[in-house]
């Protein structure tokens, strides 16, 4: 098995409420997010995928997200907006960009230094 990662950031910002209904004060983040996406096989190149085409499927799904406050999404309107159910919005989104003989393996997005979620069905 062959396995491929590619790394990228974005901002955004979020204000988890607490189980007592208290909202955290709004803060922003410069997210780190790392996608890993694995085959059985090598294509015609001899590659998984290419790193650029990864990337690019990368970037589409997190310019929506750019700048934004996470809760102003539709998608967050009756969710927290942690690092774990972020990182499964984009595994949810790339699945859909990448080929179908490529498997999506993971999503790790970093919070902050030393916090990260990880999403693998």
């Amino acid at each position: 098995m062959y396995t491929v990662t590619v790394e990228s950031e974005f901002n955004a910002s979020h204000q988890l409420t607490m189980p007592n209904s208290q909202k955290e004060p709004l803060h922003a983040h410069k997210w780190q997010l790392k996608v890993a996406v694995r085959s059985e096989k090598l294509d015609q190149m001899g590659v998984v995928i290419d790193f650029h085409e990864l990337k690019a499927a990368i970037n589409t799904v997190t310019a929506s997200l750019e700048g934004k406050k996470l809760e102003d999404l539709s998608c967050f309107q009756d969710a927290n907006a942690s690092a774990e159910a972020l990182a499964r919005y984009i595994f949810d989104r790339l699945k859909k960009l990448i080929k179908a003989d490529i498997n999506l393996d993971s999503v790790e997005l970093m919070e902050e230094k030393g916090c990260w979620a990880k999403f693998r069905p």
